[in-house]
């Protein structure tokens, strides 16, 4: 089984998220690319402080720490995507093949 955290980072990788996060950066690539190291970075450190939080804890840390290096509109896009993908892997028991 497939680390809950890491599934969510890789669902980021889907089309319609991208679309959602370049539509919040602008259309700028080279922000949107800054974005997702934040968050990627953000979800890393998080998991090693603490990995038994829920779900609503990890995001109100990551958002709080978000909120100092992106925009708030980059922030909620980022927040709507890890919900879904969280819902995505509840529907899917959490486990993910390739």
């Amino acid at each position: 089984m497939m680390n809950p955290i890491k599934f969510i980072f890789s669902t980021l990788l889907n089309l319609g998220y991208e679309t959602q996060l370049l539509e919040a950066c602008d259309w700028d690539e080279e922000r949107a690319e800054f974005v997702r190291c934040e968050l990627k970075s953000a979800i890393d450190s998080f998991t090693l402080d603490d990995p038994h939080s829920t779900f609503d804890e990890v995001l109100i840390s990551l958002s709080d720490n978000l909120s100092k290096t992106i925009s708030d509109k980059e922030l909620r896009v980022c927040l709507h995507i890890l919900k879904e993908c969280s819902k995505h892997s509840e529907n899917h028991g959490g486990e993910y093949e390739n």
